[in-house]
């Protein structure tokens, strides 16, 4: 179409008109400020007067009304002339068609899920898509999924609604939508499941890819003949996808939500329980989809009000708020829909009921009975004063997944899904700021960070395979020290040193663990000149989540999605000798674990949302301290431990960092009410070195800095 700027400005006085970013058949998108606002804004031009003339009116009626994290937010809309202009939220990181190359397995699953929860939430409201695919499918600046491009969209009565007119994208199109047939939730789900299929499979689906019609004709539908499983997919994805293919709408998933939690567990079960976390995609899920990615048959439990009943499912698509023509319905009756389906019977297995008298969510206390979390919360607060928070750092545009102090503790470093570094003068944690630049130079999210014990070298580790090491002498002029670190793992996740100072050479060690179970250690006494001890040895079945080595550098411990916690006698690094498994496992993945300074201690957390206490004196014969520590409702990502080894921190998926006195390692004790603030999971911790300030990492990009009481 030809623009006239001039006409759209006049449309829209309050902005600034930019440049085109972006073209479709039925109009193009301008970059824009708006000037009250200081607000940088994408501002889509339609003709009034073309083919399609009603579309954009409705685009912008109908995508105003729909609040949902993963649908693309709508500020405001003008007519004028014959231009529709709609202002919409701007979304600087582009679409998942041209993000595709650079994606795996993982983020394809993970913006499905993102996906299927906007579809989701439009279905509950009347609202069908239509047009589902990669290029109506973006990213905002901070990664966050967006589904955009509510153009065709169509508002059905109760349950579902005809097809006016063959509109879509043809490879896109359910067969329903092609014979202009009744429309419905499964309309849009088939849309979203060839989409993930060709980004998995890179082809399509069927024997034959569909060919534009010819105008004025319609284009054959597809047919189940000739569907198959696309090479390369785990089998439990791949069946989850293909049953969205189905030419008939009553076989594939009774609604948007039921596919998600199929996609979900499929994906736990295939890429392993911590794949949402690592995929770097930020995601907002229902509690059952979110359970079901976990691997965990139910979400966490909200023990407050677990003995309610649960809800009534919402109806899949309730009744229309409006006709075609923009009308309200007089009276429309509503549909019952099936019930969600369960989620595979493989995904229960790592359920075990852990309350027993409290299971139902309350206990009885004088005389009253009180929701279990109000007891919690009483208990711990008369266990000791309270922490407070006295520092929030921000900065990160993704999700803060690792942060460490330099042994003087007058910085910390933290690391991102954004694929940066960035350094902070905490000297007075209440006044904490940034360093210098960020760090740039992984290609991906970068997972774990450590200091070396001389606090000049820096390592990060990060999804691209590769260690960088960091020149951190000055912090405010740090840089990189050569060409990144390669081992055999595409991907890691786990950093750690050691400085043995008691070896005539003050050798200097690094531990590194990967994706696919290994784990490399180097040489890095010269930091400069880093040098691999021999090729990473099998440490685990599944990805290393977390390795620690020992103050004194004997011995390593290695953590792992596997379910096992291992140590490693490794006085010589270049043949690490194993010292088996630790005797009682956590019930699922291991996710942390941290020694004490005097090395008689060892930490780990699991996907149990226990944690547990280890005496490795004789690392040859680890036996358990006391109980398991209870108290969080997810995933327990991250355990740190002072220097004096007499506090404990531990954080996890419910947000919340939990303070422990582990003076008596046998009876550990909690310090004082659990610490809030974070409205994401808690995916990292480190204590300063003089035991009074913890730093905690979340998913919700910020970096909270509290007091030890």
């Amino acid at each position: 179409m030809f623009l006239d700027r001039a006409r759209v400005a006049a449309a829209l006085p309050g902005y600034d008109l930019g440049d085109e970013i972006g073209a479709g058949s039925f109009g193009l998108v301008l970059a824009g400020w708006h000037r009250g606002l200081q607000r940088e804004v994408a501002i889509k031009v339609l003709p009034a007067g073309g083919p399609h003339r009603s579309f954009g009116s409705s685009e912008a009626r109908i995508t105003a009304s729909l609040d949902h994290p993963h649908i693309v937010r709508v500020h405001d809309s003008a007519h004028a002339h014959d231009l529709d202009v709609i202002v919409m939220e701007m979304l600087a990181g582009g679409s998942l068609s041209r993000r595709q190359a650079g994606m795996g397995q993982e983020e394809f699953c993970a913006v499905g899920l993102a996906v299927a929860g906007a579809l989701s939430y439009a279905h509950a409201r009347g609202v069908l898509h239509r047009d589902i695919k990669p290029d109506n499918v973006m990213f905002d600046f901070a990664g966050k999924v967006k589904v955009v491009d509510f153009g065709i969209a169509k508002r059905v009565f109760g349950s579902a609604g005809t097809a006016s007119a063959v509109i879509g994208t043809p490879l896109f199109m359910a067969p329903e939508q092609i014979v202009r047939g009744r429309l419905g939730s499964a309309t849009d789900l088939y849309a979203l499941g060839m989409m993930l299929y060709l980004l998995l499979a890179g082809r399509s689906p069927f024997e034959g890819d569909l060919a534009e019609p010819v105008p004025g004709e319609r284009p054959a539908p597809p047919s189940d003949r000739g569907l198959r499983r696309p090479a390369g997919v785990p089998p439990a994805v791949a069946d989850v996808i293909l049953r969205t293919l189905a030419t008939d709408p009553k076989s594939r998933p009774p609604s948007a939500r039921a596919f998600a939690v199929d996609l979900a567990g499929a994906a736990a079960d295939s890429y392993g329980t911590g794949w949402l976390g690592q995929s770097g995609i930020r995601v907002q899920l229902d509690d059952d989809v979110r359970a079901a990615a976990e691997g965990r048959l139910a979400p966490p439990i909200a023990v407050a009000a677990a003995a309610a009943p649960a809800p009534a499912p919402a109806a899949d698509l309730p009744a229309a708020i409006e006709t075609d023509d923009g009308s309200a319905p007089s009276r429309v009756g509503r549909r019952r829909t099936a019930q969600l389906r369960q989620p595979a019977r493989s995904h229960r297995r790592s359920i075990r009921p852990r309350l027993h008298l409290h299971r139902r969510g309350v206990v009885a206390a004088a005389g009253l009975l009180l929701p279990l979390a109000a007891v919690v919360f009483l208990a711990a607060s008369r266990c000791g004063p309270a922490s407070r928070q006295i520092g929030l750092l921000t900065g990160h545009t993704s999700w803060v997944t690792a942060v460490a102090y330099s042994t003087d503790g007058l910085t910390l470093a933290s690391g991102s899904l954004d694929k940066t570094v960035r350094l902070w003068d905490v000297s007075d944690p209440s006044h904490a700021h940034q360093i210098g630049a960020p760090l740039e130079g992984h290609t991906s999210g970068i997972i774990s960070v450590a200091f070396s014990s001389d606090k000049r070298t820096l390592a990060t580790a990060a999804k691209d395979g590769t260690v960088r090491l960091w020149d951190v002498t000055d912090p405010s002029h740090a840089h990189s020290l050569g060409a990144p670190l390669t081992g055999g793992a595409k991907s890691l996740h786990a950093v750690a040193f050691v400085s043995d100072a008691g070896r005539a050479t003050d050798l200097q060690v690094m531990a590194v663990g990967g994706a696919d179970g290994t784990v490399q250690l180097w040489n890095v006494t010269d930091p400069k000149a880093p040098v691999s001890f021999d090729n990473p040895f099998p440490a685990h079945k599944r990805l290393v989540y977390s390795v620690a080595l020992s103050a004194e550098g004997r011995t390593l411990a290695t953590a792992s999605e596997d379910g096992s916690a291992k140590l490693w006698d490794v006085r010589d690094p270049l043949r690490p000798l194993p010292l088996g498994p630790l005797p009682e496992g956590h019930v699922g993945g291991v996710h942390t674990l941290a020694f004490s300074r005097d090395t008689r201690m060892l930490v780990t957390g699991g996907k149990d949302a226990l944690v547990r206490l280890w005496n490795v004196t004789d690392p040859a014969i680890p036996q358990l301290w006391g109980r398991p520590l209870t108290g969080h409702k997810g995933i327990v990502w991250a355990v740190a431990l002072s220097q004096d080894g007499r506090t404990l921190a531990s954080g996890s998926h419910d947000g919340i960092v939990r303070m422990w006195d582990i003076t008596d390692p046998a009876a550990p004790q909690p310090l004082g009410p659990a610490l809030t603030g974070h409205t994401y999971t808690v995916a990292s911790l480190a204590f300063s070195p003089d035991g009074r300030t913890v730093a905690s990492g979340s998913w919700d990009e910020s970096i909270r800095l509290w007091e030890v009481p």
